[in-house]
């Protein structure tokens, strides 16, 4: 019996001791970094059908992820959409967008919750993303009343930035 006794006591030190964080690691930053990384994900956006009630899409994106926020010091919002489209496609919503006028040239700093492939396109030069801007006249539906399109120059990426005033 005392060896049970003992053995029960050791073996629940141990699981214990698992379960004790690092030492030297402050778990209130791992919960912090943890809530950063949740606000994060919550900012953004995949759902399709959601977006498509906000803005015109007239050809459907292989992968969308998206954004809409307040425009601070304003009753205004802000809406930003990062959509990836086949070449094809691309070229056609590009070719669309010129029938309202010329290009100009745009750097931009990815947000944290951009498709991975865009940060790490950013990461890996060390320099901002750079792209095409073009209006987003074919895109707009009340609320959203003015914007730009970005093409990001090497991708069929467009990102998709409408606000309401």
């Amino acid at each position: 019996m005392k060896f049970y006794l003992s053995f029960s006591l050791i073996l629940s030190s141990l699981l214990f001791a698992a379960c004790a964080p690092e030492p030297g690691v402050n778990s209130k930053s791992i919960n912090s970094n943890a809530n950063a990384n949740s606000n994060a994900a919550k900012k953004a956006n995949d759902n399709l059908e959601e977006l498509g009630m906000l803005i015109k899409l007239t050809d459907e994106p292989e992968d969308v992820v998206w954004h809409d926020e307040p425009i601070a010091a304003s009753d205004g919002r802000k809406l930003t959409a990062v959509l990836l489209y086949l070449p094809t496609t691309t070229n056609k919503i590009i070719s669309d967008a010129e029938k309202h006028g010329a290009a100009t040239d745009v750097l931009i700093e990815p947000a944290a919750w951009y498709p991975k492939e865009l940060i790490s396109q950013h990461e890996l030069s060390g320099e901002p993303l750079q792209g095409k801007q073009y209006s987003a006249n074919e895109l707009l539906q009340a609320p959203y009343n003015s914007g730009h399109i970005i093409r990001i120059e090497g991708t069929d990426y467009v990102i998709v930035e409408l606000s309401t005033k």
